[in-house]
């Protein structure tokens, strides 16, 4: 909230300085981990799952070992759980963001910046998914059956769309 209303001063005086570079480096990696933190708690199993999975990949690659195997149940549970809840969560997560970025938190026009704070975080949760669907990949020829419960991405883009169009 004050970084961006001294970005705000530095910008309507058009500054551009060290400070205000400082400022904008801070308000930005604020965001980062405010995305982080919002994905975590409605899509930590997620996330957990293509973090470890893609080390595991990494490690074998760097040794030039064989690709690992995956706890396919754990994939699996995944898979469905977004399937049957992702909406659900992007709902909640639009509903949280909007309410820390109201105008009436933040004391300036606080939408705009919620609109934006929750585009990143939609963009990231599709990252988070296609990194799960790359890394599954990775590991395995054939693909394990739970894939063909996987979400379409422009099924996801879309819903997307539908928050950015508000």
């Amino acid at each position: 909230c004050y970084l961006r209303t001294v970005l705000k001063v530095f910008d309507d005086k058009n500054l551009e300085s060290d400070t205000a570079k400082s400022f904008k480096e801070m308000l930005h990696n604020q965001v980062a981990k405010y995305v982080e933190m919002e994905l975590t708690n409605c899509f930590s199993k997620l996330i957990h799952f293509v973090r470890s999975s893609e080390q595991k990949v990494a490690e074998a690659v760097d040794k030039k070992m064989k690709m690992p195997t995956l706890d396919l149940e754990t994939g699996a549970d995944i898979v469905r759980s977004f399937r049957q809840s992702w909406q659900q969560k992007v709902a909640q997560i639009d509903l949280h963001v909007n309410s820390d970025f109201s105008s009436r938190n933040t004391g300036q026009e606080g939408t705009g910046k919620a609109s934006e704070i929750l585009k990143q975080i939609l963009i990231q949760l599709v990252l988070y998914y296609q990194r799960l669907q790359e890394v599954v990949k990775k590991c395995y020829r054939r693909s394990p059956s739970f894939m063909k419960d996987l979400v379409p991405i422009p099924t996801i883009m879309h819903e997307i769309k539908k928050y950015g169009s508000r």
